[in-house]
């Protein structure tokens, strides 16, 4: 902030890894049991069997989000592109609340799927949902209505285009409330998902660029948000259902989520009331959060 530069940042996420590192090795040493062994070709090729197809399936998958952008920069104009680059993004709510809970119960789904108690790791999965969906489907319902002022705080207003594409995006959430690559892990099918990731990155390519031929830059973002519906999410459903002999009906909580999404969208309407008082987009945004939190609260607890 201080520098005002576009380098300061990517700088800082240069070398203040580095300056951790030293303190994350430490950390791994003092807590993780057992003594130093030498490296083991035999171990090495393992973790390479089990990791080069997570790798890529992450490669694949962050490339699927970003695949919007690059066909929004080829076929539209430079003004386009910036205000639908601006917009089409997910909240960084999804990676923190998502990425910290699959941490918890991967280990333990994997251990559980070690033991065969397939039955046991699916509940964690469902236990995992319901906690994601606490947190994601309200965000997306607050957000929906808000969303004109959130880019008016963060972009000003010269971008308030960017709203219908941010309102898009949001519609990704509900498939956010669980990162079934945990799921793909515990049971030892990599592979399937590796291939689903390419599927998703090459039918998102060629969704994209007519989307975008026929609607414009709104059309990108209407092709990633639909093939993740068409064909993710049910080709996650096909496979984890086989694998732990069940319904795909019962993959998620769909009850619970159920009541979690009425709930959320009635708090939303109730704190949209504000919109209908003439303030700044900043007062707007607050006064709505500190309703929908409170309400929300209330009504969880």
């Amino acid at each position: 902030m201080i520098t005002q530069s576009y380098e300061a940042p990517l700088l800082v996420r240069i070398f203040l890894p580095i300056l951790f590192l030293p303190i994350t090795i430490c950390l791994c040493f003092k807590y993780l049991p057992g003594k130093i062994d030498k490296p083991r070709l035999v171990s090495m090729i393992n973790i390479l069997k089990f990791a080069v197809p997570l790798g890529l399936a992450n490669v694949f998958e962050s490339l699927s989000l970003q695949l919007s952008n690059i066909i929004v920069s080829i076929l539209c104009s430079p003004e386009e592109f910036a205000i639908y680059a601006n917009g089409a993004r997910e909240i960084p709510l999804i990676g923190v609340i998502t990425s910290s809970i699959t941490v918890i119960i991967m280990a333990e789904m994997s251990e559980k799927c070690k033991l065969g108690d397939r039955k046991a790791a699916l509940e964690l999965f469902r236990k995992a949902a319901t906690s994601s969906a606490c947190f994601l489907l309200p965000a997306l319902f607050f957000l929906m209505f808000f969303a004109d002022d959130f880019i008016k705080i963060m972009f000003t207003d010269k971008y308030s285009g960017s709203t219908l594409p941010f309102r898009i995006y949001l519609l990704l959430l509900p498939a956010r409330i669980v990162i079934y690559r945990a799921a793909f892990i515990a049971l030892g099918q990599s592979k399937k998902n590796l291939y689903r990731s390419i599927f998703y990155l090459l039918i998102s390519l060629i969704v994209s660029y007519f989307f975008v031929s026929v609607w414009g830059m709104y059309g990108s973002a209407i092709a990633i948000v639909g093939t993740m519906y068409i064909w993710a999410i049910p080709y996650n459903w096909y496979i984890l259902s086989k694998e732990f002999a069940c319904q795909f009906t019962y993959i998620l909580p769909m009850k619970r989520i159920g009541v979690i999404t009425l709930l959320s969208l009635l708090i939303a309407l109730i704190a949209s009331s504000f919109l209908l008082i003439n303030m700044a987009p900043l007062f707007h945004f607050l006064s709505g959060s500190l309703c929908f939190c409170s309400l929300y609260i209330f009504v969880f607890l």
